[in-house]
This record gives C-alpha cells, structure tokens and sequence, in this order.
C-alpha cells in the first residue's frame, strides 16, 4: 500500500484536505514495526472555543507578529506554537540552536519574537541568542526555561534578552509577556 493510500485507509486526505477537518490541530508519529498515533486536538465546546477566540481578538494586539519557538522537546515546540496561532500569531519552530540560526539567517527580518529554550543540545539558549544578536543586534527574545530565574539565565538577560519565562506554559500568562515583549 503507498503512502497516499495508506493515508486515505487512515482518513487522513480528509482531516488535511476537508475544510471542516483542515483547521485542527493533527500530530501524526508513525514508526515501521510500532504503528501510527493520529492526535487531534479538540475544543472541548463550541461555546469555549468562541469565548477563546473572541478573548484572543481582543487581548492579543499584534496579532500577525511572527514568532520563532526554538525548543528542543517537540511536545513543548508543537503545543506552544498551536497555543500562540490559535491568538492569530504567525509561528515557525525550529527544534534547537543551530536550526533557530540557520533560519533566523535567512529570515530574520520577517521574526518579531524569539521564545528561546535555555538548555538545549547541540546549542545552548546562550549560545544562540548571541548568534542571533551578531547577526541582528535589535533582536527580540525571551528566555524560556523549567527552572526558576538563575545565574545563567540573569547573564542573557543582561545581554539584551527580553525576559524570562518559566515552563510549563500558561497561554494566558504567556501572551501578555509577548505582548509587553513585542510592543515594548
């Protein structure tokens, strides 16, 4: 079976293709000899998923501004980034230090806001929120971390980092912090 009809066999041409289905959130994890999970994230009612739109229109006043989420745990990079676009955010992840560089090179001009995980592999926070500043000095970042504020943390801060804030993420704190961070 090719993957096209794999993909039909599993209904997933129609939650990617059908307008209904098209603008929820899918993760699809397939592995050869594991199987497929297929998640799909649904509002809980129609009545909550009005008022959460309607509370996103009128807290979230730059709406369009895109945002780089660098993390390298890809539950965290995918829920934040589903959290933020559904408040009319523009997102694009990249899932560590090197991969944020290498696209904020490129596209640097079009990113309003860096969401940037402290302790990453390959690349630490640190690290690559100095590479980005070498290539653009204003760059907009906010720190993000598990931990409470520290030594390591407070060093990037007093290097031009925005803010800190702590992991797990609430929308509801998070984007008043983007707020004050992009309109500040």
């Amino acid at each position: 079976m090719g993957d096209r009809s794999l993909a039909r066999a599993l209904g997933a041409e129609r939650c990617t293709t059908d307008p209904i289905y098209s603008k929820l959130p899918l993760e699809v994890d397939s592995k050869i000899g594991h199987g497929t999970t297929m998640t799909v994230y649904l509002p809980l009612s129609q009545q909550e998923a009005q008022e959460a739109a309607e509370a996103a229109q009128t807290t979230t006043k730059s709406v369009g501004a895109k945002i780089l989420i660098v993390d390298d745990e890809k539950s965290v990079r995918e829920s934040t980034a589903m959290l933020l676009r559904g408040r009319g955010y523009k997102v694009v992840t990249a899932k560590d230090g090197v991969e944020a560089v290498e696209y904020y090179t490129k596209s640097w001009k079009y990113i309003d806001l860096v969401i940037l995980d402290m302790n990453m592999p390959v690349m630490n926070g640190r690290d690559t929120f100095v590479a980005m500043r070498e290539i653009n000095p204003g760059v907009k970042a906010m720190l993000a971390t598990g931990y409470s504020l520290d030594t390591h943390a407070q060093e990037i801060l007093d290097e031009g980092a925005l803010s800190h804030t702590q992991k797990p993420f609430h929308v509801d704190d998070l984007v008043p912090q983007i707020e004050q961070a992009l309109l500040g």
